[in-house]
This record gives C-alpha cells, sequence and structure tokens, in this order.
C-alpha cells in the first residue's frame, strides 16, 4: 500500500485527477481483489479483460470504447503510482504541440551498463536511456499499430514498439525519477521516501485582561482571566494546525482563505478554516497522518488540559488520539509572552497520500 491506498488505488485515482473521458483498466479472469477497491471516481472506470500479454491487455481495453480521429490514449502501468500531475498534463502538451503520432518519456542512465549477451562488456551509457510510462498516443494510431502487432505475431514489450513497427512516429519528453515501477518487493521499500509530506505553522496573538473570561485552545474553552485578541473566534491552536496542513499540501496560508479583514469572518469558529483546510486537501489525494504542536504561554498553566485538548484535537482532525503531540511551555518570564502579554504556538503536521 501506498499510504492509505493500495498501488492500484493511488494509481487510478491520481490519473482521474486529469479529467479523463474514462480509465480503462484490463483485469484478469482470475483477478480476486479489484472488487474491493476504492476509487475516488468510479463512474470513470471500464473494465476490460485482460489478455495473455500487455500488448494484448491494451488492445482489448480499445477495443472497449469507440474513439474520434483527434482522440489521445494514455496507457500508464499501474505499478508507477508516484508520477505528478503536472508533469503528466506537460507530456500531453508535448505530445499535442510534436508532429508524432505518439510520445514517451525517456531518462538516462546514472549507472555504468554493461552487455550481459556479449561477455558483460562495458557500453557507453549516453547511447542509452530508459523508457517509461505513461506513454500518450493517437487512438486510432495506437489501434492499428497494436492490430498489426497481432496479424503479423510479434509482440513488444511497450506499445511504441508496436506504433513504430507500424511505420508511425514516436517523439519524445523528458521523463520523471520518481515515476518508478514497483516491480520487486525490493522496490517496496522506496515507497515512503514518496509517501510524507511536511508543513509548519505559526501563529501569535496577543491577550487583553477580562477577568473570568474564556481562551478556546483546540476547541476547548479554558476559564482565564485572559482574552485573545483576534478577528475570528481566537482559537490559536487551530490556525497554527490549519496553517501546518495547508502548507505540507503545497497552499497558500490561512490569511489568503480567511481574511481577518472580511466581516465574514468575525467571530468565525476556528473549526471552519479546519474544515476548509481538510477539503483542500482532500481535493489532492492527501490525508493527514500527525501533528505536533508546541503552546508558549506564561499564563494560563494549561496542564490540566492536555489530554481533553488532545481528545478535541482527535476529533476535529478526525485522526487517532495517539498521533496527536500537545506540548504547553513557557519563556522563562522573557519577552512579550513572558510578560503575559500574549502567547504563541507552533505547529507540524505531516500528510500521506
Amino acid at each position: 500500500r501506498v499510504g492509505h491506498e493500495s498501488v492500484i488505488e493511488r494509481t487510478v485515482n491520481r490519473l482521474s485527477l486529469i479529467d479523463p473521458e474514462k480509465i480503462i483498466i484490463p483485469i484478469s479472469a482470475m483477478d480476486e481483489l479489484f472488487a474491493s477497491q476504492s476509487f475516488s471516481h468510479p463512474d470513470l472506470i471500464i473494465k476490460a479483460s485482460g489478455g495473455p500479454s500487455r500488448q494484448a491487455s491494451v488492445l482489448n481495453a480499445l477495443n472497449e470504447i469507440k474513439f474520434s480521429d483527434d482522440d489521445i490514449i494514455i496507457v500508464h502501468d499501474v505499478v508507477r503510482p508516484f508520477f505528478e500531475i503536472d508533469w503528466l498534463k506537460n507530456l500531453i502538451n508535448d505530445f499535442q504541440t510534436s508532429n508524432g503520432d505518439g510520445l514517451i518519456p525517456v531518462l538516462e542512465f546514472n549507472d555504468s551498463i554493461r552487455d550481459s549477451s556479449n561477455e558483460f562488456k562495458p557500453m557507453d551509457r549516453k547511447s542509452f536511456v530508459q523508457v517509461q510510462t505513461p506513454q500518450i498516443f493517437n487512438a486510432k494510431v495506437l489501434h492499428e499499430s497494436l492490430t498489426i502487432a497481432v496479424k503479423e505475431g510479434l509482440e513488444y514489450s511497450d506499445e511504441s514498439q508496436a506504433v513504430e513497427n507500424a511505420g508511425f512516429k514516436i517523439s519524445f519528453s523528458k521523463g520523471l525519477p520518481k515515476n518508478i515501477k514497483i516491480t520487486t518487493p525490493d522496490d517496496l521499500y522506496s515507497l515512503s521516501a514518496h509517501d510524507v509530506f511536511v508543513g509548519r505553522g505559526i501563529d501569535f496573538h496577543r491577550y487583553a485582561i477580562k477577568e473570568n473570561s474564556i481562551l478556546k485552545l483546540a476547541g476547548v474553552e479554558i476559564p482565564s482571566d485572559y482574552q485573545i485578541i483576534a478577528h475570528s473566534d481566537g482559537d490559536i491552536i487551530l490556525h497554527a494546525l490549519a496553517d501546518a496542513i495547508l502548507g505540507a499540501g503545497g497552499f497558500r496560508d490561512i490569511g489568503y482563505y480567511f481574511s481577518d479583514k472580511s466581516p465574514e469572518n468575525l467571530n468565525l469558529d476556528s473549526k471552519k478554516i479546519i474544515e476548509k483546510t481538510m477539503s483542500l486537501i482532500s481535493k489532492k489525494q492527501l490525508k493527514l497522518n500527525n501533528v505536533d504542536v508546541t503552546i508558549v504561554a506564561q499564563k494560563p498553566n494549561l496542564s490540566n488540559y492536555i489530554n481533553e485538548m488532545e481528545l478535541s484535537l482527535s476529533s476535529i482532525l478526525d485522526i487517532p488520539a495517539d498521533r496527536i503531540s500537545l506540548k504547553a511551555t513557557t519563556t522563562e518570564g522573557m519577552g512579550e509572552i513572558g510578560e503575559e502579554n500574549g502567547l504563541a504556538v507552533y505547529a507540524l503536521a505531516t500528510l500521506k497520500n
């Protein structure tokens, strides 16, 4: 699995982000797992019969749909779940602006190579490239090319070879190093390197002295003689966490989405900020993994509320309490915070695919 998704779920869910008309998946008649998969856009998926070879499976998939002269087909290995959406969109653009009938991404070799068929003699690695998927083709060209290969009894390891054999032109574009193919169990060790995104959030607020008041922190109301000065409800923990989560997801800060100049956000319940934040990361197929929060405040003493705040955050963020670390400390009387003029929160968040 890649985080909370299976490899096929991760690959197919990411492909759905480029707004395809359909995603055709060849499935073996012996498959017992496909029905249990959870896809973000099941309405896009068409199942095709898997063939005895890759070439046969792709041709079966093409036979499941109708296509026009200008339709584009993208063929991708389901075991390459780490491709980037922007990179794939660039490949599509490269294909559309080329004069080729197909386009494939390639990578140069970084390691030295030798010819195993010729006494392992060294080869010039600059003369060779590695071929990746997704490969992009004119739909009719690909169908015709695979049909010719079948009639001629030829078997190719990827679609571009069949297209070239049929007399069509292939263009090339730069591959993506992280777009690895999971082929052996050893490849699974590399999953974690592609799986975690980290963000940091920091927030500061001043106090106003107000006896018998309430501080709202992590959704918990804490009796205090101080009140946080803020445009919203002042839940500084949720603010810092929102910024951390948004940062990990590659989004802008909470001020961009919830301006403190907007009357609509006056006394806003900060849980709504978290709801918006979680909605944004969900659109990128990201899920909150864990959070680490440090509150810096001279007053009030928060030690008696840590457990309650962690449980509250677990409910608000929809993650287990054991993935939440909440600490409180002071500045030992130093600076504005030490003089009890305000407080600060530092938050870290990790997201997983």
